[in-house]
This record gives C-alpha cells, sequence and structure tokens, in this order.
C-alpha cells in the first residue's frame, strides 16, 4: 500500500490504482472481505478514483467502507 501513496502523492494516479487494488486482493484474501483492516485501502483508492474523476466508482468504496464499519466486520 505504501507504494500506492507515494504514486498518489506524485499524482501517478493510474500506477497508484493498480497498486491499491493489488493490495486489496491481498488483503481480503488473507483476512476476509469485511475486516476493517481494509478501511484505509478502500479510502485511499477511493481518493485516487476521486482525483480521476469517477466518483460513481468511489461511491462504492465509500459505501463499502460505510458497511464494514457499520457491521464491525461481520459479514
Amino acid at each position: 500500500m505504501t507504494l500506492g501513496i507515494c504514486y498518489q502523492s506524485e499524482m501517478r494516479y493510474s500506477e497508484a490504482e493498480a497498486q491499491y487494488k493489488r493490495a486489496l486482493a491481498i488483503r481480503e484474501k488473507a483476512l476476509g472481505p469485511n475486516d476493517p483492516k481494509l478501511l484505509p485501502i478502500l479510502k485511499n483508492y477511493a481518493d485516487v478514483l476521486l482525483a480521476q474523476q469517477r466518483p460513481m466508482e468511489a461511491v462504492d468504496l465509500i459505501k463499502r467502507m460505510h458497511d464494514i464499519e457499520a457491521n464491525g466486520g461481520r459479514a
């Protein structure tokens, strides 16, 4: 995820997005799709999508974040 943050700070959004997708897939496999430890990745990924003028995709991630927060990591 740190590489994604570096790319994001350099406005290299497509590279940052690829890193966040990869980090998300790895953590989902290890922790499950509803683990609160996914929240930082989801937030950063949503920020990158917003920076790329892709608000509808960002909204989906933000909704997922709220669902995880509301359920405390339970499915």
